[in-house]
């Protein structure tokens, strides 16, 4: 149960509620016409109790005061005692002020607990000078009763109260009681009287026939608290609540009221707490969708459950705002989908509910369902870049679409390609702007195609608008690599550097050059550009007894190029397989004014020949290509070329040991047509 009042304001609250005041009085005397005829009187003070005791008095309209007590009203300690041998539980108060003072006793959670039992005791009250029983009251006579407290040999006016002497009212149980039954409590409340009683007492029977008492061996207080400030405080929600129940048992209750005069009302009568179902059935689980356009089909997965008796479809523009039913009866129980068409795109959440016969219902998770508009804007059109130091700017027209949202940039590195594939988003968050600038590191000098796409409210991507190139050129290259050192392990010719420190370093080319080739060039040995983490490089593809000579190249992710580092050169292992086959002479002469160029050689040993290529280019061109297929023979004319043009030649000798060896270029220029 719910003690809704603090037992250290109970005494004062007493007082309070007795004279119906909205601000705290400290010292309330109260007055009651017992059945025996007499007049029992009882106080509640600030301080409880006064060390040198109390004095009563009365008066009728006419009359001056008479004190009703021939000596001070003081603690009877012997009178304690003989109470307390029938009451156990009063026995702490035995010799009380032997063990602590009267002032001690007034800051005590003991003079509280006092009060409370002199209110269900009156011989006690009397006893410890809180009480007193007028029995020469005269019937029918008007009375005004005065309490006087004496302190340094002063007497204090405490309270006065009137009252008609022999005016017995038997007290009156608690009225109008409600009762309200949940699944793990029952609430009670009724009509409080606090000038009748201070509290109740309820037994509750259960069905078994087993009877308690739930308010407990006390009486259960019944006031309105007070804040701070000695100002009331509303009545609480429930005036009781029963926490002990078992869902699944009826209960009968009876209430009895309990007056500040240990007077216990009859019995309120029977109050009936029957079994109520609270229990939804099974939820449903396992929510899906499917939709089309505007139509959506929600489905649903349920267990046996023989308590289920209908179900109902939910939806909701928010989870946490108001839902509406769809279903305007009541779905079979055993329906499993339900199809519902909303009147616009959008988002909405969709809840089943099952419920029983006794009108419990569980409502499942919802399930996210969006209905989208599935037509795209038309792409922006107008789109235009321009550059400044580490920023490119780009505007575009608006567009006119009525639900659009916003616009997303795309960007790609220009590498003369501009593959859709490779475009990479630049704002997460559409824009709603036509016009956007993108902040970059000051060292980014690329080249950039930049695309806008716009997107309604439905996420619908338009097609990509043209493109627009904005280019920031990166003018510095990496700093010269370093090779420490080129050493030949196992057949295996290891380069090693010391690692650039660029921040904008993508990685390495490694170039090698035959020395013993007049002819020869940096031949670049890897496809890949090697990995700016990596120092070493592994060259397996050599020639044995041969002279080369290493050299490399860091690379930007601009593409900037290093000048080449230090040159290391290294004579490999082993005989040279090439040491007998030499190109002897290659020319190139133009023959018939200039209609064939001819072109001749001379390779031997021949048996170690395995064949010859015509490599061919235009000077413009940046490599030469495979012109003509194997030759065996060592001449060759060509005549397909374009007057006016320039053309080198270059002859590739491959031999029987599978090594190439390329001849000096040789430059032809083919006059115009006169």
């Amino acid at each position: 149960m719910r003690i809704h009042i603090s037992l250290m304001f109970l005494g004062l609250l007493l007082g309070l509620m007795a004279n119906a005041q909205e601000n705290k009085k400290p010292n309330t005397l109260l007055a009651k016409n017992m059945e025996d005829g007499s007049v029992f009187l009882k106080w509640v003070c600030e301080k409880v109790y006064y060390e040198d005791g109390f004095n009563l008095y009365r008066k009728t309209n006419n009359s001056d005061w008479q004190k009703l007590n021939t000596s001070p009203l003081l603690w009877n300690d012997s009178e304690v005692s003989k109470i307390a041998e029938t009451f156990t539980e009063l026995e702490m108060f035995k010799g009380l002020f032997q063990k602590i003072t009267v002032t001690e006793f007034q800051g005590n959670v003991a003079s509280v607990f006092a009060l409370q039992k002199a209110f269900s005791n009156n011989d006690f009250a009397k006893a410890i000078a809180v009480g007193y029983q007028d029995e020469g009251a005269i019937s029918n006579s008007n009375y005004t009763y005065r309490l006087t407290a004496i302190e340094n040999g002063q007497e204090i006016e405490m309270d006065q109260i009137q009252i008609t002497a022999g005016n017995y009212e038997q007290l009156q149980p608690p009225q109008n009681i409600v009762i309200e039954r949940k699944k793990r409590k029952i609430n009670f409340n009724f009509k409080p009287n606090p000038e009748r009683y201070f509290g109740i007492i309820v037994t509750r029977t259960s069905g078994s026939g087993q009877m308690d008492t739930i308010t407990g061996k006390a009486v259960y207080p019944v006031q309105r608290d007070i804040d701070e400030a000695g100002k009331l405080l509303p009545w609480p929600k429930h005036l009781l609540v029963d926490h002990t129940i078992d869902k699944k048992e009826a209960y009968t209750y009876e209430f009895f009221a309990v007056d500040y005069f240990s007077e216990k009302s009859a019995s309120s009568g029977v109050i009936n707490a029957d079994v109520i179902d609270f229990d939804p059935p099974q939820e449903a689980f396992g929510l899906d969708f499917k939709i089309d356009t505007q139509n959506v089909t929600i489905t649903w997965l349920l267990v046996n459950d023989d308590d289920r008796s209908g179900i109902n479809v939910y939806r909701y523009l928010d989870t946490k705002g108001d839902s509406v039913k769809l279903n305007n009866v009541p779905l079979q129980k055993e329906v499993l989908e339900f199809k519902d068409k909303v009147e616009s795109i959008g988002t909405y959440y969709y809840k089943v509910g099952v419920f029983d016969a006794s009108g419990n219902e569980i409502i499942s998770a919802p399930t996210m369902v969006q209905v989208r508009d599935i037509i795209p804007p038309l792409p922006p059109t107008g789109l235009k870049t321009t550059t400044d130091t580490g920023k490119v700017n780009l505007t575009w027209k608006p567009s006119k679409e009525s639900d659009l949202m916003g616009y997303v940039i795309f960007k790609v590195i220009d590498n003369g390609t501009n593959n859709e594939e490779e475009y990479t988003m630049v704002n997460a968050k559409p824009t709603k702007e036509t016009l956007y600038t993108e902040s970059m590191s000051k060292n980014v000098k690329n080249t950039f195609h930049y695309v806008v796409s716009a997107v309604d409210t439905s996420w619908n991507y338009s097609l990509k608008s043209e493109y627009s190139v904005a280019k920031l050129p990166d003018h510095l290259p990496p700093i010269k690599p370093f090779i420490k050192i080129v050493t030949e392990e196992s057949k295996i010719i290891k380069v090693e550097w010391v690692p650039n420190k660029d921040e904008d370093l993508k990685g390495y080319n490694i170039y090698r050059k035959n020395l013993k080739d007049t002819v020869s060039s940096n031949e670049k040995l890897n496809s890949r550009l090697i990995k700016l983490e990596e120092s070493i490089y592994e060259d397996k593809l050599f020639d044995p007894g041969t002279k080369y000579s290493y050299t490399m190249e860091a690379v930007d992710s601009a593409g900037n190029k290093s000048v080449l580092s230090n040159e290391f050169q290294i004579n490999t292992s082993g005989k040279n397989k090439n040491e007998n086959v030499k190109l002897g002479s290659f020319s190139a002469k133009k023959k018939r004014r200039g209609k064939v160029v001819s072109l001749k050689w001379v390779a031997l040993p021949e048996n170690q020949v395995e064949g010859f290529v015509v490599y061919r280019k235009m000077t413009n061109d940046k490599r030469f290509m495979p012109y003509s297929g194997q030759l065996t023979n060592t001449v060759f004319n060509d005549k397909t070329f374009e007057k006016g043009k320039t053309y080198q030649y270059q002859l590739r000798v491959y031999t029987i040991a599978g090594d190439i060896m390329r001849s000096e270029i040789k430059e032809i220029e083919i006059p115009a047509e006169k």
